[in-house]
């Protein structure tokens, strides 16, 4: 860990830009819950617990590590650890994460107490949604990142069921996880700054920052506190 936080400190100041995926694993009560929902793909972000981490960073995005944080037959290093390495971070520097919806939510109930004073609310500052970024280059595609690499990088990305084989991650070794953890930021990274020249060319660039990154976190936070709203109300917008 201390040779990784050595290259970290090397390196992460030069990088315009940061990708960052966790890896999660969730308790037995998960499994009972997922087993009633008709949902095609279940998941179950409130149960979901930090199992591991990867960063992707450097010029040029050529460095990447995964840290495991809770992997079967392994050496671990504490959540703490990592969450003190991201938190380096400078706030100037975008946080290239696809899927806000999820990632956000699932760091915010495991560091947001620890960096609730960080100007952010606790949330990791910075985001970018890659999966917003996608819909702005191309709207008529899919948004997820396989889908993604495979179409905008001809890169095709092993599956999670191919990885976990039945399998919770937390079941996994990190060396088992390795390839798949390290892969999601690799590819991310990529995605992020194929878009990004895309949205500048095409004057979408700050409107999107505008209009969808401070939304991003407000809808993560409604997801972990609830919001208030009119069920009377409502039931007049449908009507």
């Amino acid at each position: 860990f201390d040779a990784c936080k050595a290259i970290w400190n090397e390196f992460m100041p030069e990088s315009e830009v940061i990708a960052l995926d966790i890896e999660t694993s969730t308790p037995e009560e998960s499994d009972k819950w997922l087993s009633t929902r008709e949902a095609e793909t279940k998941v179950d972000v409130f149960g979901s617990e930090l199992t591991g981490l990867s960063l992707t960073f450097g010029k040029n995005n050529q460095y990447t590590m995964y840290f495991s944080v809770d992997h079967a037959d392994t050496l671990n290093v504490t959540s703490e650890a990592v969450r003190e390495l991201v938190q380096m971070i400078p706030q100037s520097k975008p946080i290239a994460i696809q899927n806000f919806s999820f990632e956000g939510p699932i760091l915010y109930e495991e560091w947001g107490q620890d960096m609730a004073d960080n100007g952010w609310h606790g949330f990791i500052p910075n985001q970018v949604d890659t999966a917003i970024m996608s819909s702005y280059v191309n709207e008529n595609l899919p948004a997820g990142l396989k889908a993604n690499s495979l179409h905008y990088l001809n890169y095709k990305q092993v599956s999670y069921a191919e990885v976990t084989r039945g399998l919770k991650m937390n079941q996994l070794s990190g060396l088992e996880v390795l390839e798949y953890g390290a892969d999601d930021t690799i590819c991310t990274a990529a995605l992020y700054n194929h878009y990004r020249i895309i949205m500048e060319l095409e004057k979408t660039w700050e409107l999107m920052l505008e209009v969808e990154q401070l939304p991003a976190y407000v809808t993560a936070l409604a997801f972990t506190q609830g919001t208030k709203f009119s069920l009377q109300r409502m039931k007049q917008l449908q009507a």
